[in-house]
């Protein structure tokens, strides 16, 4: 089983050619097969939309998206280790958090899924990991880290530092002009 993305699947192709001339490989649609030189092909199993590190806000929402191929259609899990160094991987899944997660996946010529997480907070911050498997070996890709930050505020209208109050008490007419 192989895991790479998209992108990295023509360098992937590359290496094969330069380093083993009998194995190629063919996209057929959202299929990739492995295949030696005599014809005889297997299915390459692999993420082909990976999920990507992004900073947000607190109160803010992010989305993460990733898909694979495989064959079997491989089933998709989401992942999730803190900051912390004392932390381990804990699975996700639609309503945790307070309900603040949503998990789609859907299972059609390949897997997809999306998790969505709104109304971040600093504890949401870390690695959030999908995991594709359609056999005992877990393939698995990360967006390495969701940093989720203080909110900035303006404040509008500014903070004025007295009441009207003040002005009436501190004004022309008690200075007698």
């Amino acid at each position: 089983t192989l895991i790479c993305s998209a992108r990295t699947l023509g360098v992937l192709h590359r290496q094969l050619i330069l380093f083993a001339s009998l194995l190629y490989i063919k996209l057929t649609g959202l299929v990739a097969l492995l295949c030696r030189a005599d014809g005889e092909c297997s299915h390459l199993s692999g993420f082909i939309k990976s999920p990507l590190s992004q900073k947000k806000l607190t109160e803010d929402s992010v989305e993460l998206h990733c898909e694979a191929i495989g064959n079997p259609i491989p089933e998709i899990q989401w992942w999730f280790e803190g900051d912390e160094s004392n932390e381990t991987y804990a699975q996700l899944w639609d309503g945790a958090r307070q309900d603040r997660v949503k998990i789609n996946a859907t299972y059609n010529l390949h897997s997809t899924s999306t998790i969505y997480i709104a109304n971040l907070m600093i504890n949401d911050s870390g690695t959030y990991e999908c995991r594709a498997s359609n056999d005992p070996d877990r393939n698995h890709l990360r967006a390495d880290v969701l940093s989720v930050l203080p909110e900035l505020k303006d404040s509008y209208p500014p903070v004025i530092p007295f009441t009207i109050r003040d002005l009436i008490h501190s004004g022309p007419a008690q200075k007698g002009l």
